[in-house]
């Protein structure tokens, strides 16, 4: 069966798809996207809308995306009278309006500030308003949808950061970036709770924390301010070579169960889960192999009602197959990514102009074979 899906929110469609679907299609300012599904998606809300009657410019729009998820020679012809544009593939309806086949990935892009002066890729760069701005504009140009802000580094050897200043270097950049916000959404980076309580009158989006184990307490009360808290699995902070899951046993293991504390301890505490991104922790307590392994079988912590970010983006795992130093680890960062987008709900990465290249080509080769 095939269902034709109307929709605002990408995170509430993301709950709903089970089976292939379509790319995200836009006709008169509107998405849409194709599921194909045994089951008629349960849908609850005003952003999701299943369209049982179609205009004919709905209809067009249904067998072209139909041509695309069930590999049909019908994709040729509609791909062929489509306009490449900035905004994807655009086709003129017979009736004369104009329908987009986007490069839009279902999975949200966060692309990294790093306000420090020693992060492992890129320490120093932006550690200024004016740098800090410039990057987040280059980041919002390259398609992110969350800006994820960080002032302490978490690689190995790292100093700590105060609490006191940690607050004082947010409070140098984080207006700034509130200032041009628009339609993007913040993230901080931290796991210092005195950060944390400091972040909860401040106009943020995200609670991003790498220990994965702020006070249950504290976590509730920033999930109440209609903030997100995103928890991921790690051994330490700051990360070390030297303490690493058992090399012999499964990872899925420890984090399977990791997960499935979280959500138990969570709705004890009556903590939303809707507002909970959980985070594997690429590097942090894993190997090369180990992180390959994850990212390889990303699809097995899929759990119902949780959704799931990866931050992978520059880190030494991919020194199990390249030399490069970390900072020209971009295009390896991005092969990673296309491999994520539509398998997890948000990539977390660093610079986002070859993943803007890769993904439509990935979508093509792989998605629909």
């Amino acid at each position: 069966m095939h269902h034709l899906i109307k929709f605002i929110s990408k995170q509430n469609l993301r709950r709903i798809i089970n089976g292939r679907h379509s790319s995200i299609y836009i006709l008169n300012d509107s998405k849409y996207i194709l599921i194909q599904s045994k089951y008629i998606p349960k849908i609850s809300g005003s952003s999701l809308e299943i369209v049982n009657s179609f205009t004919a410019d709905e209809y067009e729009l249904y067998h072209w995306a139909y041509s695309e998820i069930n590999n049909t020679h019908n994709f040729i012809p509609f791909e062929s009278y489509a306009e490449l544009t900035d905004k994807g593939l655009l086709l003129i309806s017979e009736e004369g309006e104009k329908i987009y086949r986007t490069f839009e990935p279902l999975t949200e892009i966060f692309g990294i500030l790093n306000y420090t002066p020693d992060s492992f890729s890129d320490g120093g760069r932006y550690n200024t308003p004016d740098t800090a701005i410039a990057q987040v504009n280059c980041l919002l140009d390259q398609g992110v949808e969350t800006i994820d802000i960080g002032v302490e580094s978490t690689r190995p050897g790292a100093s700590i950061v105060l609490p006191e200043d940690e607050i004082k270097a947010l409070q140098k950049i984080l207006p700034h970036v509130c200032e041009i916000k628009r339609e993007f959404k913040i993230s901080i980076d931290t796991y210092h709770k005195e950060t944390v309580k400091w972040l909860l009158n401040q106009d943020i989006d995200y609670i991003n924390d790498v220990s994965g184990n702020l006070p249950l307490d504290l976590v509730k009360e920033a999930t109440n301010t209609g903030k997100r808290y995103i928890a991921m699995h790690s051994l330490s902070i700051p990360s070390s070579k030297d303490l690493i899951l058992p090399v012999r046993k499964n990872p899925f293991n420890d984090l399977s169960q990791w997960i499935g504390d979280k959500i138990r301890v969570f709705n004890t505490n009556k903590i939303d889960i809707d507002k909970v991104i959980l985070d594997p922790g690429i590097g942090f307590g894993k190997n090369g192999p180990q992180s390959w392994y994850i990212l390889k079988n990303i699809h097995c912590l899929k759990r119902e009602g949780v959704e799931l970010l990866v931050g992978h983006s520059r880190k030494s795992f991919i020194n199990h197959v390249s030399n490069k130093v970390s900072a020209n680890m971009d295009m390896e960062s991005a092969l990673v990514a296309t491999h994520l987008l539509n398998q997890v709900d948000y990539v977390r990465i660093h610079d986002v102009s070859y993943l803007k290249a890769m993904h439509p080509i990935n979508s093509l080769m792989v998605q629909y074979r």
